[in-house]
């Protein structure tokens, strides 16, 4: 008899979720640190240890997304900024093959986000689309005609480093200025205030005081709005998919949304793109691992 479960591993630089799935479903869930500074062994011992704690004889396959550079076909994770000099050059599939005895697969945790959503989520039905995490960083993931796009070097997707303002000094984390993840991810929303204030405080807590009639902080949302909207503009008119959907903690301030996408309507050259629609995700913090543990049904 086939073997139905498979499991879904997501794996940042903070924590690792291993999550039991039965199709699309999650049946048990688990969460350990990464401790991504204790190096090399640390690391592979708590993914293990993620993957112990749902396994059961009826898993048939296991599905990685890490964040960084994946070498898909290899199944190697080849670095990411999260992770110490330590963890690179990773033969992650092979690694847990030999551990669990099934087959495994490694990709971009942004690819398996946008491939849980395209498949059963905010997407489903759709066959080109694009997939944005907003965080810390921003993530991107791209899945034409169904399948996900990975590009010549595995490396397609990085949106977040999209060059939208060349004049800006932000700082991305990759050291460079002018990147869309500079301008628009957590970090900036959160300088754009402290600049203004003197006070460093969270995206979803600038929110509450937005809320609460606090004219710095409104300006604050409508300013990274704004920034966020001419990004995903400049992402829809070279790709021009069937929809975007963005996830992610930045996602979860609702404030953004509205101007968000009437700049990015603004914003786009040709009226006809305006219809795109731009989207929340809709399976939350379970798109990761469920569109890891879908890598098996991917070439």
């Amino acid at each position: 008899m086939a073997k139905k479960y498979a499991i879904g591993v997501d794996i940042g630089g903070t924590k690792i979720q291993a999550a039991l799935i039965l199709g699309h479903r999650v049946i048990k869930r688990f969460r350990v640190p990464t401790e991504a500074k204790r190096g090399r062994e640390v690391i592979l011992s708590n993914i293990a240890r993620a993957i112990k704690e749902v396994w059961t004889p009826k898993v048939g396959f296991i599905g990685i997304g890490i964040a960084g550079l994946v070498n898909h076909e290899k199944g190697v994770f080849v670095e990411g900024p999260n992770f110490p000099r330590s963890f690179r050059q990773i033969p992650l599939a092979r690694l847990i093959k030999a551990k669990f005895g099934v087959p495994a697969r490694v990709d971009n945790d942004v690819r398996c986000f946008t491939l849980g959503e395209t498949l059963f989520g905010a997407a489903k039905s759709r066959l080109n689309v694009i997939g944005l995490t907003i965080g810390t960083g921003i993530g991107g993931g791209i899945v034409l005609a169904g399948r996900v796009y990975r590009g010549r070097d595995n490396a397609a997707g990085e949106l977040g480093h999209t060059i939208v303002d060349l004049s800006s000094k932000a700082s991305c984390s990759c050291g460079r200025v002018g990147h869309f993840e500079a301008l628009a991810a957590g970090p900036a929303i959160m300088n754009l205030f402290k600049k203004r204030t003197s006070k460093w405080l969270l995206a979803t807590d600038i929110e509450k005081l937005a809320k609460k009639g606090d004219h710095v902080a409104a300006q604050t949302l409508t300013e990274a709005s704004e920034r966020l909207g001419i990004g995903v503009a400049s992402i829809v008119q070279a790709l021009n998919p069937d929809i975007v959907v963005i996830g992610g903690g930045v996602s979860r301030v609702r404030s953004l949304w509205p101007n968000l996408i009437r700049t990015f309507k603004k914003s786009v050259t040709f009226p006809i793109l305006r219809s795109t629609p731009i989207v929340p995700a809709r399976l939350g913090d379970d798109a990761n691992v469920i569109g890891a543990a879908l890598l098996q049904k991917q070439p």
